[in-house]
Formats: C-alpha cells, structure tokens, sequence
C-alpha cells in the first residue's frame, strides 16, 4: 500500500497507451489517420509523417503526434477516469 500511488500512476500511464494504440489500430488507413491527426491539432506536417509511418500501433502509440493529439487532457475531456486521482480522492 505504500507505494500504490506509484502504481497507479504507472497504470494510467499504461491504460492511456493502449487507448491510443487502439485508436491507431481504427484508423486502419493512411488518410484516415492522417485526418484523424489533424482534427485533433496535430500540424499537417506531423499528421502526414505519422499518418504515413510504417511502424506498428504499439509503437505509434508512444510518438510525439499521438501524445500530442491524444493527450491526457483529452482523455479527461472524453471522461476516462484516472486511477491515481481516483487513489487519491479515496484516501483523503
């Protein structure tokens, strides 16, 4: 228990990860990823070398664009809920 808010701050960091993996992987295409990027705020120049990259979503995942797009605050706004401020809450 000591250290469980360590643990679920590496969770979240985790859980967000693979949101953005899967949100990569339903893009499926180029253009789609590409445009998916760009409605997020992703300047074109980097919507176009992610949307084009030939590394695999778990990889993508961790690139800077789809940080930037799918960023923690964005998370919040869509209304996933974070485990570590969840932690906290319940023990205060």
């Amino acid at each position: 228990l000591a250290d469980a808010k360590r643990h679920m701050a590496e969770l979240d960091e985790h859980l967000r990860r693979r949101m953005r993996q899967l949100a990569w992987k339903q893009w499926k295409t180029c253009k789609r990823r590409q445009q998916r990027l760009k409605q997020l705020g992703v300047s074109d120049y980097w919507a176009i070398r992610a949307g084009g990259a030939s590394q695999g979503p778990w990889r993508m995942s961790k690139s800077p664009p789809l940080h930037h797009a799918l960023s923690n605050r964005y998370w919040h706004k869509v209304g996933l809920v974070s485990f570590s401020q969840q932690y906290q809450l319940r023990r205060t």
